[in-house]
């Protein structure tokens, strides 16, 4: 990494390698090393989300997904979001803010009605 400090991508893959591999902290670590850098970076942002979320650090992933919410840019992005979040509350015992996200994601996606 030393050879390309401020190279984005290949830390975005870096954090990406510690995620597969389980070691959550490590991908924070790097994944707000690229927000420094970068800090409206909408992938770095979504990727810390995931790992907080994984380390069950749960309200800054809830706190990090929302920020992302108010700037996603697809109806893609916004529904991988909301399902996260929907996964927080579910791990929180909080169900019914968990089936209220979903059943709104699938208003939106009748052809995805269950």
């Amino acid at each position: 990494m030393k050879k390309f400090p401020k190279h984005v991508q290949i830390k975005i893959a870096l954090g990406r390698a510690h995620k597969g591999q389980k070691h959550y902290s490590d991908a924070v670590e790097v994944f707000r090393g690229v927000l420094f850098l970068e800090p409206v970076h909408f992938q770095a942002n979504y990727e810390l989300a995931e790992s907080l979320a994984s380390l069950g650090e749960r309200e800054e992933a809830m706190k990090q997904f929302g920020d992302l919410l108010k700037v996603a840019q697809s109806e893609q992005d916004r529904t991988s979001i909301q399902i996260n979040l929907a996964f927080i509350h579910q791990d929180r015992q909080e169900f019914d803010k968990a089936v209220e996200i979903l059943r709104k994601i699938v208003e939106k996606n009748p052809e995805n009605d269950v």
